[in-house]
């Protein structure tokens, strides 16, 4: 007889049927057999030696044998890499070997991992069943689809063996302690379409680059005709708030005449040359989505990215830890990122909000015409984000706000709360998630055969 097998995906084991021992029928079983040898001594005849044979035989075969097959096995897990990208898949292999070649049984592998760096992240759960007949050693592979940010840990490999009629399940778990590491994606932005640029008269006067990106990211849009605005109003892409000691030639005099404030031009070849990277960690603030948190870290990272690139000093400051890159020569700045990279996947929420205090650790640090770039999907708080701008304004610095929502047409709430932060000297930039952030990671789908 070939071997049989059955590979199940499962979202949820709550909701598929647990392998157990049948305890109560084994008690009518029992005493049958115990009346069939009673009358055996007593009668002897064809029929109660025919019960008799028959009731051992069920003993035998679906209890004895599963017992003795479950002694001696032992399981090993593998995995093929222990460190991939947020959304690429990973591959693992479980050897399991017994000691007795025990045919007419079946086998249940039970495997399961979760990630413990996301917001309640509910576990993958994979089971494979197979019917080895007298094979000692089995090998199964599984793939874990479109993995998350952070630290997946492995729980112990259930080993279930039992009988074909589904009267006993001997369970033995294996201690196999497993973690792979999913590194934050950098979102990658391409050129895909022109929005309309509308001048102050309400014509068209050309078309900016609008930007939209892929590899389970987000996207920046702009606010044009139908999405919401990643500049400054009255202001341009090219302008910053004012701050002491500026050139007056240099004021936006067309800014400050539409009340929009005192803002500065900054001509092309100026550039700020620190950024403060600012990531929210409120739990309160992401409601439960971890996809949300996952896109806020991305596009930190990928600011990060692009201002190493330019050559400025980055400081990545969290409620955890601080992380610096110093433009400095003899700096590996590569390695600065792989390791910056490495510890993002570490990141977890937590329930402390960022505060001002934070900045103030490192207020010696803190370098006059850098920048802040805070990274949150807390939108609607308007005090938080108004210290947060006091606080800049007073340490003569920019700030910038990537506030990341889930859907990507701007509602009216979103609309006046941007005109209100850029009231305020902030710039504003919206992010919200792609379609691939949507999906959730899953292990391997599918049926190879179907099982006893």
């Amino acid at each position: 007889m070939s071997e049989r097998e059955i590979t199940i995906s499962i979202s949820d084991m709550r909701e598929k049927a647990v392998y157990q021992t049948r305890w109560g029928v084994w008690f009518f079983i029992s005493i049958a057999f115990i009346a069939s040898f009673v009358a055996v001594l007593h009668r002897g005849g064809a029929v109660e030696w025919y019960a008799l044979t028959l009731l051992a035989g069920l003993i035998v075969v679906s209890g004895l044998l599963p017992l003795v097959a479950s002694i001696g096995l032992d399981a090993t897990r593998r995995s093929f890499s222990v460190e991939v990208v947020e959304g690429q898949d990973a591959c693992i292999e479980i050897t399991f070997q017994r000691s007795w070649r025990i045919p007419f049984v079946w086998i249940a592998i039970e495997d399961s991992e979760r990630n413990e760096s996301g917001i309640d992240e509910r576990p993958v759960y994979f089971r494979s069943v197979h019917v080895p007949m007298f094979s000692k050693e089995q090998k199964v592979t599984y793939s874990l689809k479109s993995l998350t940010r952070g630290v997946h840990c492995f729980s112990p490999i259930s080993v279930i063996v039992g009988d074909w009629l589904g009267m006993t399940a001997i369970r033995r778990t294996i201690i196999q302690e497993n973690k792979l590491l999913v590194i934050p994606a950098v979102p990658h932005m391409q050129l895909l379409l022109q929005a309309k640029a509308v001048g102050e008269d309400g014509r068209v006067k050309g078309h900016l680059p609008q930007h939209i990106k892929n590899n389970r990211s987000s996207m920046i849009m702009g606010l044009n005709e139908s999405s919401v605005s990643s500049a400054w109003a009255g202001a341009g892409p090219d302008s910053r708030p004012y701050r002491d000691g500026d050139p007056l030639r240099n004021l936006d005099f067309r800014a400050a005449a539409r009340g929009r404030g005192l803002f500065t031009k900054v001509y092309s070849g100026v550039e700020l040359l620190h950024t403060y990277i600012l990531i929210d960690q409120y739990r309160d603030a992401y409601k439960g989505d971890n996809r949300l948190f996952d896109t806020c870290i991305s596009w930190a990272l990928r600011s990060v990215k692009d201002n190493v690139e330019q050559g400025h000093s980055v400081t990545v400051i969290t409620n955890d830890w601080i992380y610096e890159i110093a433009n400095k020569a003899g700096v590996d700045r590569r390695a600065n990122m792989s390791e910056l990279t490495h510890q993002l996947a570490y990141l977890r929420v937590d329930s402390n909000a960022f505060k001002v205090e934070r900045l103030s650790e490192i207020s010696g640090r803190l370098i006059k015409g850098g920048t802040l770039k805070l990274f949150s999907p807390d939108w609607q708080d308007d005090r938080r984000l108004s210290t947060l701008a006091d606080y800049a304004t007073e340490h003569n610095m920019g700030i910038e706000l990537y506030l990341i929502v889930r859907h990507s047409v701007a509602t009216f709430a979103m609309r006046e709360q941007s005109r209100k932060l850029e009231g305020s000297g902030m710039k504003v930039h919206w992010v919200h998630m792609s379609e691939g952030m949507e999906t959730w990671a899953s292990s391997e789908e599918g049926v190879n055969d179907y099982a006893i």
